[in-house]
């Protein structure tokens, strides 16, 4: 069995946010990032096929330099090959990214290919599917329970109508949630091993943006929330505001 994982890294949210002078891209300046959260699960389901059936793994993703990080982070969870499509652009979008990775795939003829079920930073849910329909592949997300056959996986996937079991042949993309399962934390050895391990480099396959972004915009700042006692002037406080600032009365 061979599985390829795919994995972005991302600025971690909790940083201040700020966009770039062109208004076009994200300020990179005192930005620190880190690997996708959903992406965790998606390693940690991998390895885990790599203890179960012995599976060849490789974990894959699509950037410039700054990413090699994120494939140390694989490699400090038990991947054992690790390759960065270097972009040779900040620019791009997310089909060029499901592009390169399709390009990619394709050349290895992997079983299994998991992804999380999105990446935090633009939250498109695209590159997944796009890369499914470019390899010809079904592509299942928010996928929350897997169980293997030798031919065959049946995957469990919560809606809001409730659980739906999907059986599926090899070869397959799939989308993990949180829930999948719990990643493990990397032994200090194997943080250290994976500074050391090589990183295969390839050129980017397509460098053709699909989308341009005329302007981006930080979200408006909340307003202060107003606090009421339980009395009748609340009462007439709610309907106050409900007048004049929401105007619905």
């Amino acid at each position: 069995m061979k599985v390829i994982v795919c994995i972005s890294y991302v600025p971690d949210i909790t940083n201040e946010i700020k966009i770039s002078s062109d208004k076009k891209s994200v300020c990179n300046e005192n930005l620190t990032y880190i690997i996708n959260p959903f992406d965790e699960h998606a390693i940690e389901e991998t390895v885990q096929l790599k203890e179960k059936f012995n599976a060849e793994t490789l974990a894959v993703t699509y950037g410039p330099d700054l990413y090699k990080e994120v494939i140390r982070k694989a490699y400090s969870y038990g991947i054992d090959e690790g390759v960065l499509i270097r972009s040779n652009t900040d620019n791009y979008d997310s089909f060029t990214v499901a592009k390169n990775l399709a390009e990619f795939i394709k050349e290895k003829h992997p079983d299994l290919i998991f992804f999380g079920k999105q990446s935090i930073d633009y939250e498109s849910v695209s590159v997944q599917n796009t890369v499914g329909q470019l390899l010809n592949l079904p592509s299942l997300n928010f996928i929350s329970k897997i169980n293997y056959d030798e031919k065959h996986i049946t995957l469990e996937k919560t809606t809001e109508r409730g659980k739906e079991l999907i059986t599926v042949k090899l070869p397959v993309l799939i989308g993990v949630e949180r829930t999948l399962n719990i990643p493990r934390y990397p032994k200090l050895k194997d943080v250290l091993k994976s500074k050391s391990k090589p990183i295969e480099i390839k050129e980017p396959y397509f460098s053709d943006n699909k989308i341009e972004f005329s302007e981006l915009k930080l979200p408006p700042k909340k307003e202060s929330g107003i606090i009421l006692n339980n009395n009748s002037d609340s009462i007439l406080e709610i309907i106050r505001f409900l007048k004049e600032k929401v105007k619905i009365i």
